[in-house]
C-alpha cells in the first residue's frame, strides 16, 4: 500500500491536532518528524481509530525541546484527551542497528515490513 499525502483525513481527530501542531512549528530549524502507532492508521485508513496519543519522534537533539514545546502549547499527557507523545527516538536506533546485523535479504524484506509504501531502491 502506497501513502500519499492527498490522502490523508485532515479532518480526522489526530490530522486536526497534527495540522496545529505544524502550523504552530517555527520555520527554523527544520524538524524530521515522524508520526506511527495508530494516527497513520486514522489518517489513512479509518478516522474512527484512535488512541489516546499521537506517538512522534524526531532526532535525539530535539527530542527534549519538542517536547517541551508540545507541552507549552497543551498538547502534551495530561493536558488534553488526545495528546502528542514524543517518543525515544533511540528506540528506533536500535532497530535499525539490530537489522544492520541480519542477512541482506532478510534485512531488506523487515524494511519492506516496516515501513509501508516504502519503494524497493
Amino acid at each position: 500500500m502506497v501513502f500519499e499525502v492527498g490522502q490523508i483525513d485532515w479532518q480526522s481527530n489526530a490530522g486536526l491536532l497534527l495540522d496545529r501542531f505544524a502550523a504552530a512549528l517555527p520555520p527554523l530549524p527544520r524538524l524530521d518528524i515522524n508520526v506511527f502507532g495508530s494516527a497513520p492508521l486514522q489518517l489513512f485508513v479509518e478516522r474512527a481509530f484512535l488512541s489516546e496519543d499521537i506517538d512522534l519522534f524526531t532526532t535525539e537533539d530535539f527530542s527534549s525541546p519538542l517536547d517541551e514545546f508540545i507541552r507549552s502549547r497543551g498538547w502534551g499527557k495530561g493536558q488534553t484527551d488526545l495528546y502528542l507523545q514524543v517518543c525515544d527516538p533511540l528506540a528506533f536506533d536500535r532497530v535499525n542497528r539490530a537489522l544492520s546485523d541480519f542477512d541482506p535479504t532478510l534485512r531488506a524484506k523487515l524494511a519492506a515490513v516496516r515501513l509501508p509504501g516504502a519503494r524497493p531502491a
